[in-house]
């Protein structure tokens, strides 16, 4: 009974961090995708910016140009 009690408890055990390390992936995974998307976002609203700036650059020149 002894044995099958320690079993049970070193089976628990180890179930535990188990479910604790998919849990620690899974929020690693999550934090991941969050940063590329983060990444992303910030890559679009650079791009944005530069687009802008140059269509502005562009009408400048186009008021000189007149």
């Amino acid at each position: 009974m002894n044995n099958w009690l320690m079993t049970l408890q070193t089976f628990n055990f180890f179930q535990f961090w188990k479910l604790h390390l998919a849990i620690a992936r899974k929020l690693a995974s999550l934090a991941h995708s969050h940063l590329s998307s983060s990444k992303k976002n910030a890559n679009n609203l650079r791009s944005t910016a530069y687009n802008t700036e140059t269509c502005l650059l562009s009408t400048e020149l186009a008021k000189t140009m007149v």
